[in-house]
């Protein structure tokens, strides 16, 4: 595998980790919707569990899903791409670039950004 194609499938894989974590929290009101909406039997203890039951596997999914965002490794230094042990690096508008070697996002190996 060449360097141009380890650095196109890391972005690709970039690329679709924040739809997945997006997707995960639209699935919060989807599940809202059709417990409250579509399932509107009486409340019991037994539906309230299985309420709080589905919750809880929702924010686990969540965090599994941040965690994953999170952790994207920079394809040029190896680095966690918008993660840092310093408070500093968090001033950051955005995640446009790596925060320890600069890498933009979407970039080659020399560093500049295909259209």
């Amino acid at each position: 595998m060449t360097e141009d194609q380890r650095y196109a499938l890391a972005w690709r894989d970039h690329e679709r980790r924040r739809p997945t974590f997006i997707f995960g929290i639209a699935l919060l009101f989807v599940y809202l919707i059709v417990f409250n909406v579509i399932w509107p039997l009486p409340r019991s203890e037994l539906m309230t569990n299985v309420f709080f039951a589905g919750a809880w596997i929702w924010a686990a999914v969540i965090a599994v899903l941040a965690i994953r965002l999170g952790t994207f490794r920079c394809p040029r230094c190896g680095k966690f791409f918008a993660l840092s042990r310093h408070f500093h690096a968090y001033k950051r508008k955005s995640a446009a670039s790596c925060i320890h070697c600069q890498l933009p996002a979407g970039a080659g190996p020399d560093g500049t950004v295909a259209t």
